[in-house]
């Protein structure tokens, strides 16, 4: 009990210790991270629990966002912020470290399956696992508190891993040769295992294990084929196993392919009669092609951060550049490296090497759907967590080589070194990941032409009120990119937020020209022009942005156009019209509290006094402190009860 007990304990404490200083004072760092948690906090536990089984095939995230609304609860429960930053960590990093302790089974468990007749001492495990725990590029994971997502997929992922492993022990056969150098081999039958109830107990386990996982992130889909990978090195040191299940093997392999295109079609994001992978993001966005050329370059840095994690060489936004063809930034060379890699870990699983292959193989796998699914982001480290396991793998294959030179002590020695030295990095990263104006001055100085953190930083500056500096980052994005909506908009707002409208519509007018599609920028340029009492132009320019909107727009974005529009309406007294702009907005956003009220007041004007008292009601039932429905609805009640009953007026 001890020989368990002991790794999981230092697990346990080196994980904490890697980020005691990563206390955040801001839960969010972007829109992605604001939905997310937002949703968290409106939901109550059970409406999430509801969610994860309403649409239980749908690759939502859903058990990752439970696990948010559950510390939004918490944190009420101790009555504070439902957003506070410490419970959250405080979670991402118990998470962290019980993924640590998994891969510590794991690299234990095929230590032994590979070497059965001289296990290592557990050590060499535990050193491998605490790589894996302390390692600096896990804090874009576990200190960026909505990428808990990956860190939930990942324990689900190691634990239908180690489900399989015991599903195989399961179905064990007999010897498969009778040569006295094979006779302690034993080849696992898995067809046998599908007899035994303890290997149907398992093959459930891991089918649990692949759907809470998915529903955590959907990079998890390629769980599948990580076992196929799995069972695929540890048969190929013997060409007689290897053979007789080669065409099986195969098998499996297509019908993962098949299996994974299914699951993109399910989720819009593969083309069937044009056999075509569609992008996850815009749709102009570049295509699968030019995709996977990018990524096999980003994999070249992954492989780099991984083995020497330089902090001059992380970034929480790196840029990079698309490759379309081959030849565009030395694209083939990478393309070609990728290559050479992976036919080395055939070779080296061929010799007996099982962990170093299973390193490699795994490090792709794990990658596979950034690679061939297109998207905005292309290298951003905390991708690097789950194929951050094959470090562990390798690690422990160089153990396994050097134990017989190498004297235990000094080996001993050496793996201190390494995790103190990867411990101090992670502490020096974390304070990256503490604050959101950290978190970006640290791209804008890695990057200093890249425009996006720019705009984020100014972003952040400006709800701080630090209007100048703001504009500084704003003006110097603009410099390198003219046209960028982004920088446009914030100076926009930067400006009005200091009163200075006309320059800000300047700015929304050049925003619009350059993507005439965003709704947001018609809503903010609507807004200048309230403050300018020019009353007179903004319906006319919110018609124009709802007929001119993308259709991808955001529906919360649509809903505050339209609430905005229904707002102009009744301003003017055109309280019907205006009840229809209020009821699309609740349509697109059923959390919109001030629609409902805007409804409320407008059926009121209208004489409608009990469809009012409804709406002002689900005004207060989205936001139990909105001070002016709960006033008026109060006010409604007095009436209604000094009236004595008399008939409420109906149209």
């Amino acid at each position: 009990m001890l020989r368990w007990f002991a790794p999981i304990t230092v697990l346990l404490a080196a994980s904490c210790a890697a980020y005691l200083n990563a206390g955040h004072s801001e839960l969010t760092f972007d829109d992605l991270a604001s939905n997310v948690l937002r949703d968290a906090g409106s939901t109550g536990v059970v409406g999430s629990v509801r969610r994860l089984f309403a649409e239980p095939w749908s690759a939502d995230e859903q058990f990752a966002k439970i696990t948010f609304t559950l510390n939004c609860t918490l944190n009420r429960a101790l009555d504070r912020d439902p957003l506070d930053g410490t419970l959250f960590l405080a979670v991402n990093v118990l998470l962290h470290a019980v993924n640590g302790c998994l891969v510590y089974l794991l690299v234990h468990r095929l230590i032994v399956m590979t070497r059965p007749s001289s296990p290592p001492p557990i050590i060499l495990p535990l050193a491998a696992a605490l790589l894996f725990a302390v390692h600096p590029l896990q804090a874009g994971s576990v200190a960026y508190i909505v990428q808990r997502r990956g860190i939930l997929a990942s324990l689900f992922y190691l634990l239908g891993l180690l489900a399989y492993l015991r599903f195989r022990e399961a179905g064990r056969a007999r010897p498969v040769a009778r040569r006295a150098k094979d006779r302690r081999r034993e080849e696992p039958g898995l067809a046998a295992g599908l007899r035994t109830r303890q290997g149907l107990l398992w093959l459930v386990a891991i089918a649990v294990c692949y759907w809470l996982a998915i529903k955590s992130k959907s990079m998890a889909v390629t769980l599948p084929l990580a076992l196929l990978t799995v069972e695929s090195c540890l048969r190929a040191a013997d060409p007689l196993v290897l053979r007789r299940y080669s065409s099986s093997l195969l098998v499996l392999v297509a019908l993962c392919g098949l299996g994974g295109l299914a699951f993109l079609w399910s989720q819009g994001l593969y083309d069937p009669a044009r056999f075509r992978i569609l992008p996850h993001g815009p749709a102009q966005l570049h295509g699968p092609w030019a995709q996977l050329l990018t990524e096999s370059r980003v994999f070249v840095h992954y492989w780099k951060l991984l083995i020497l994690p330089l902090p001059n060489w992380m970034c929480v936004d790196h840029q990079f550049d698309v490759s379309r063809r081959l030849t565009d930034q030395f694209a083939f060379v990478a393309v070609a490296l990728h290559g050479l890699v992976l036919a080395s870990a055939w070779f080296a699983a061929k010799r007996g090497r099982t962990l170093a292959a299973l390193g490699v193989f795994w490090f792709y796998v794990a990658l596979l759907p950034y690679a061939v699914i297109p998207q905005t982001e292309l290298f951003v480290e905390y991708k690097t967590y789950l194929p951050s396991v094959a470090l562990a793998f390798l690690f422990a294959e160089a153990g396994l080589s050097w134990r017989n030179r190498l004297p235990i002590l000094p080996g001993i020695v050496c793996a201190i070194i390494l995790v103190t030295a990867l411990m101090t990095a992670t502490l020096r990263r974390n304070a990256v990941y503490c604050d959101p104006v950290s978190f970006y001055s640290d791209a804008v100085a890695k990057y200093p032409r890249h425009v996006r953190p720019r705009n984020n930083l100014a972003d952040t500056l400006i709800k701080r009120g630090k209007f100048s500096e703001a504009a500084e980052q704003l003006r110097a994005g603009l410099e390198i990119a003219p046209n960028n909506v982004d920088a446009r908009y914030n100076l926009g707002n930067m400006l009005g937020n200091v009163g200075r409208y006309e320059e800000a519509i300047r700015e929304y007018e050049a925003a619009r020209d350059a993507a005439p599609g965003q709704i947001r920028t018609y809503i903010m340029w609507a807004n200048a022009l309230s403050r300018l009492e020019r009353f007179t132009d903004i319906e006319p320019l919110l018609r124009t942005g709802l007929q001119a909107s993308a259709p991808d727009e955001k529906p919360t974005e649509l809903a505050k156009a339209h609430f905005n529009l229904g707002n102009e309406l009744a301003r003017q007294g055109r309280f019907e019209e205006a009840v229809t702009e209020y009821e699309t907005a609740v349509f697109l956003d059923a959390n919109h509290a001030n629609a409902y009220y805007g409804m409320g007041v407008s059926l009121m004007r209208q004489g409608r006094t009990n469809d009012a008292a409804q709406a002002y009601s689900k005004a207060l039932a989205i936001n139990p402190n909105h001070p002016q429905a709960r006033e008026a609805l109060s006010v409604m009640l007095n009436k209604l009860d000094r009236a004595e009953g008399s008939p409420d007026k109906k149209e």
